[in-house]
């Protein structure tokens, strides 16, 4: 991930140099490439059961 970035964000495809990843989805929770788990959501950079 790339120092400066702003939060919630990071340079997951270390490619370009920005900046253009969220960090808060099911597959780049809380830092690039981390995904949850089947019947988890992302949650403030965590994954977290799923409601329902």
């Amino acid at each position: 991930m790339l120092e400066g970035c702003a939060t919630g964000f990071g340079d997951c495809d270390g490619e370009d140099g920005l900046c253009e990843t969220r960090l808060s989805t099911a597959t780049d929770c809380g830092a690039c490439g981390v995904a949850c788990a089947e019947g988890e959501r992302c949650a403030d950079g965590a994954c977290v059961a799923s409601d329902g």
